[in-house]
């Protein structure tokens, strides 16, 4: 077949596997910037002002 075209796939897949790699790489970051205890607390303090207010 015609060699432009397997470069041009190529180069697609290239493009498309690094923009994919650079979408994960976010989401991991923003989890591990994420702490459980915090989250715990805040989580927390949101039941008790829910109950507070019935």
């Amino acid at each position: 077949s015609d060699p432009y075209v397997i470069i041009i796939g190529l180069m697609f897949l290239v493009v498309l596997v690094y923009l994919w790699s650079r979408k994960n790489t976010a989401t991991n970051r923003r989890r591990h910037q994420r702490s459980f205890r915090d989250e715990y607390y805040q989580k927390k303090k949101e039941k008790e002002k829910e109950k507070k207010e019935n």
